[in-house]
């Protein structure tokens, strides 16, 4: 259709002389084709990019050679750094090229002015290709998923920072379309303009409600300081609603003024069946964390209430919003009368788990729309490509204590994998490769269980147990190179006391490995030393010494800090300046003269254990944990 649009236009030149209306309805055709379809139509607008170009360059010496009247040529003006389309033909060409070549500084502008709201926007700082997600999820409600660490929170952070803002965001956006609306009325429906012009003066005296669900306590705490750091003023900064922010009424209170509120689904829920928080006075959701959510789960049960009470109540207002037909409104009029729904998730791995999941949480979420932003998108990865760090992998070499635990924990898996292959026939088991490695850094149980899950039911309750063994062992690879020695002595402990009051014990715990594997587990921890035997005492206790083997990796991790301080210590020596690293009043140029690192690990235990690693040193830290195992 783009294609058919561009060579039409371009070829019969007798339908520039076509009256005024035409020509503004078919700018704003081609402009809403534009807006609505551009992801489709950019491929093939790209192919007739050249052809187009040639053609209009002969258009305009035809014109300019035969004097023709000048409505009939394309007229594009600059003016204040915006760019003016005059004739719709070209519209399709110059947004090509904008977004071919990145352009982020100018415009189109025609009669009916469509312009990506994020483009005007200069309050949010993201990279080009979460820009071009936020334009794509907020023309239209859908589920955005993209790879982990490509800054999913940043983008709702920029959804908050936008709807929150009156002046100038989402607010400002649905005045002018509101306008307009009022420009097509007739002057005698003086009942549809008083209506609008009400719900004019109502946007400008609160911002509108939004709640963002799904995210946890340290995820609320970084998007407001996110939005701190892009500099939001203090009273457009998203509020935390928790069990602590008081009584039903004073959460109602809260509400009626409107904004964004961080809250959890538990109390969210609660408030909307106590009628704390009405549905028709909510403008959106913002839900992360989208994969969590299923039909059973808290998240869809609150946007099942709020979609369809939503719906009912603006069946009221649909008469007065617009003056046609639903097709032709635009898109922030719809997101007003019927309310929003906007979901994000940095897991697609998890999508892809189960029969048909993802659509299941689309129709969980009422949305139809799914954007994904793979790393190997061409917008990601030029973005990603213009800062590629520079990475050095350090291997560690584990003591030998921990090769041994590895070596036995391979040998339980083999026993387990040999009695499931007794039980079950009917599973190809040439493509498990259980080498070591394999069994390290694959998730051999996840496979094994998804041959077993059609067949599960006839599995019997010691095959069952067996693939939880698989389960169990597969962690314990990881919670080895993870914990302190103390902290996996505790853990094994406790699965063997959780498997002796199974009634289908652990068969892999009654094997010689899980012997081997619980002594040296211990010799990590202390040895007993027996004295010798004299007359007086010819049987002595022993002595426990305590070794406290300390953990490879931490120990790689505090060599690499202390090369890293050295190294500026120096450069700050050769450089001649001077930071007193005592001094409780260094301001924030000091603190950056001292340098910065940052640790990145899995989980808050691991961070926990490397905190106090680091903080009170190896020696102190073993102590205390050992005077509390004792």
């Amino acid at each position: 259709l783009g294609l058919s649009l561009v060579n039409d236009t371009t070829n019969d030149t007798s339908n520039d002389t076509s009256n005024d209306t035409d020509d503004v309805s078919n700018r704003k055709r081609a402009l809403l084709l534009y807006q609505s379809n551009h992801h489709l139509l950019i491929q093939q607008l790209e192919q007739c990019l050249q052809n187009a170009t040639r053609q209009y360059h002969t258009h305009l010496t035809a014109n300019t050679n035969t004097n023709t009247n000048t409505n009939t040529t394309s007229d594009i003006r600059t003016e204040s750094n915006e760019c003016q389309i005059v004739n719709w033909k070209f519209a399709l060409l110059i947004a090509t090229l904008m977004r071919h070549y990145h352009i982020n500084t100018i415009f189109m502008k025609s009669t009916s002015t469509s312009t990506s709201p994020l483009l005007q926007y200069e309050h949010t700082k993201l990279p080009s290709y979460l820009a071009n997600a936020f334009q794509d999820l907020y023309q239209e409600d859908g589920l955005l998923v993209c790879g982990r660490g490509m800054g999913v929170l940043h983008l709702i952070a920029s959804f908050c920072r936008f709807y929150v803002d009156v002046e100038e965001g989402h607010v400002a956006l649905l005045q002018d379309e509101l306008e307009e609306e009022l420009k097509e009325l007739e002057r005698n429906q003086h009942s549809k303009r008083e209506k609008i012009m009400k719900i004019q003066r109502q946007l400008k005296i609160k911002p509108p409600l939004i709640f963002v669900i799904g995210l946890q306590d340290y995820e609320r705490s970084c998007l407001i300081s996110i939005l701190e750091r892009w500099g939001t003023p203090t009273n457009l900064l998203p509020q935390e609603v928790t069990n602590e922010s008081g009584q039903g009424k004073d959460r109602s209170v809260l509400y009626a003024r409107g904004g964004i509120f961080l809250i959890t689904s538990r109390i969210l829920i609660v408030d909307l069946l106590t009628h704390v928080a009405s549905p028709k006075d909510i403008d959106g959701i913002l839900v992360a964390h989208a994969e969590k959510i299923s039909n059973e789960s808290t998240e869809a049960f609150i946007l099942r209430i709020y979609r369809t009470q939503k719906r009912f109540a603006s069946d009221m207002i649909n008469t007065t919003l617009s003056s046609g037909a639903v097709q032709q409104e635009s898109s922030i009029i719809q997101s007003y009368k019927y309310g929003f729904v906007k979901a994000f998730s940095d897991k697609p791995d998890a999508l892809v788990q189960g029969y048909s999941k993802i659509e299941k949480i689309l129709k969980a979420l009422f949305v139809r729309k799914l954007y994904l932003y793979p790393r190997f998108q061409a917008s990601v990865a030029d973005e990603l490509g213009r800062h590629s760090p520079i990475v050095e992998e350090l291997h560690q070499i584990l003591s030998p204590n921990m090769k041994v635990i590895q070596i036995t924990i391979a040998a339980a898996v083999t026993t387990c994998i040999r009695e499931i292959k007794k039980a079950v026939t009917f599973i190809d088991w040439t493509k498990f490769d259980l080498t070591l490695e394999n069994c390290v850094t694959t998730n051999f149980d996840l496979k094994i269980s998804h041959q077993l899950d059609s067949d599960w039911h006839r599995l019997k309750p010691s095959t069952k147990q067996l693939v939880n063994d698989l389960r169990h062992l597969r962690q314990l690879f990881h919670y080895l190179l993870q914990y302190d020695c103390i902290a996996f002595w505790r853990l094994i402990n406790n699965i063997k006391r959780m498997g002796a009051k199974s009634r289908n014990p652990s068969l892999w715990l009654l094997t010689p490995a899980a012997d081997r594997l619980f002594k040296v587990a211990k010799e990590r921890i202390y040895k007993i030393v027996s004295g010798k035997p004299t007359k007086d005492n010819p049987n002595p206790v022993g002595n426990i010494i305590p070794i406290l083997e300390e953990n490879p990796k931490w120990k790689l991790l505090h060599q690499v800090l202390s090369e890293i301080e050295n190294k500026h210590e120096q450069r700050r020596k050769l450089s001649g300046t001077k930071v007193r690293s005592d001094d409780e009043n260094s301001n924030i140029d000091d603190a950056i003269d001292e340098g910065r690192v940052l640790v990145m690990v899995k989980d808050e235990k691991t961070l926990e254990n490397v905190k106090s690693y680091l903080l009170d040193g190896k020696e102190k830290m073993m102590k205390e944990r050992w005077v509390r195992y004792l």
